[in-house]
């Protein structure tokens, strides 16, 4: 089955629908890689903190130019959104997973484009600054339908507790 580890990211205003920053995707995973990644996504998540990040403005893949998925970009909590994902890399190649190929970029994807059209985000206004509380991570599964993508949560890990407030 397609699968992808991701955090819940609240709906935006340019989207309408909940979406969800992509940390790592796996184009086939059978049972005992789901459960493989499962508890990859266990270890990860108990020893990280949960943290705040921000969505800024609008990136495109492959150019903002020309489309073919418009994303927001993250801008603050980046460098923590980075360290998950290196901590999840870890965890993922000890239970025997290739790394992923591609470079991780974080983002949420709020629009795809076809080639010679248009994008969408030159009529939105410029977009708000959006915080996004990342305290959970999720197993999706993903099955391609003429409409559109159906994600199905299969696993959670909450991430580990904040840390408490100093009260001095």
């Amino acid at each position: 089955m397609r699968a992808f580890i991701a955090l819940p990211v609240p709906p935006l205003a340019e989207s309408g629908a909940e979406r969800h920053l992509t940390l790592r995707f796996f184009p086939a995973l059978d049972r005992s890689g789901l459960e493989a990644a499962a508890q990859a996504i266990d270890r990860t998540a108990a020893g990280v903190p949960g943290f705040d990040f921000t969505l800024d403005g609008f990136g495109g893949f492959p150019s903002l130019a020309e489309p073919r998925v418009v994303y927001r970009e993250v801008g603050p909590g980046r460098d923590r959104l980075v360290a998950l994902r290196t901590a999840l890399e870890a965890a993922l190649g000890e239970a025997g997973f290739a790394p992923e190929a591609r470079p991780f970029v974080p983002h949420v994807t709020v629009a795809r484009n076809r080639p010679g059209t248009p994008s969408p985000h030159l009529r939105w206004p410029a977009p708000e600054p959006v915080a996004v509380p990342a305290r959970e991570v999720i197993l999706f599964e993903s099955s391609l339908t003429p409409t559109g993508a159906i994600h199905r949560p299969r696993h959670r890990a909450a991430l580990a507790p904040l840390p408490a407030a100093d009260p001095r």
